[in-house]
């Protein structure tokens, strides 16, 4: 069943300078939808937890990779009713 209320994440693009050039982190989804497939770390917003998005990010950043991000910025919002099994969904990309 699609969740009645739009769906709210955020989605953390990291950068690194590797010894190839540059590199982008990727995790291997856990959960469905697309479990097992590799992704950009990215996360529910906890409403009572997350006093905005750049602390939403930094929380799934440490809990999904391990990292504490030196900088964060708001990349852009993307938000559709097809980029989601589950439902309408909007998400916040952040670069870090």
């Amino acid at each position: 069943m699609k969740n009645p209320n739009p769906i709210l994440t955020i989605d953390i693009c990291a950068f690194a300078i590797g010894e190839g050039g540059l590199e982008v982190l990727l995790i291997e989804r856990a959960d469905e939808p697309f479990a097992g497939r590799w992704a950009l770390p990215g996360g529910f917003v906890h409403p009572q937890a997350d006093r905005d998005v750049d602390a939403a990010a930094a929380r799934i950043l440490s809990a999904k990779a391990g990292l504490s991000p030196r900088y964060l910025e708001q990349v852009e919002s993307i938000g559709n009713a097809s980029r989601d099994p589950r439902g309408w969904s909007l998400t916040v990309l952040m670069g870090a």
